[in-house]
């Protein structure tokens, strides 16, 4: 409104105005505090989902380490089983319990076996 319009008015139409404004800015309020809490939540779910990440990240890499340590340790005990089986004379047996195996899985129980019967 105008300058000149609100000079116009009556005190009570003023009043009246004026009572409007203030419940028109309670419920401004009301909602800024709503969509205030929301945002606080939504934080709150991003940090968590960053703390998530951070961890799984973390998982990630100490199983990558576990894995790489225990594929060490594998190629270690094949290794010092092949050195006894050449310095047995069983290399032949050796390396034919290995190709019964397949490389892309475990060993076997019973293929596992015919190489601990090499009595190395």
């Amino acid at each position: 409104m105008k300058e000149t319009e609100l000079k116009k008015l009556t005190r009570v139409q003023l009043l009246e105005i004026l009572l409007a404004q203030s419940r028109e800015l309670d419920r401004l309020r009301s909602e800024l505090q709503g969509i205030h809490k929301k945002l606080t939540w939504k934080e709150e779910r991003i940090s968590e989902a960053e703390s998530v990440a951070g961890a799984s990240i973390a998982l990630n890499s100490f199983l990558e380490t576990a894995q790489a340590a225990a594929d060490q340790y594998l190629w270690n005990v094949r290794r010092i089983c092949e050195e006894k089986a050449f310095a047995a004379g069983k290399t032949e047996e050796w390396n034919a319990a290995l190709a019964e195996m397949d490389p892309g899985q475990p060993a076997a129980a019973e293929n596992t076996g015919k190489l601990r019967d090499l009595k190395l």
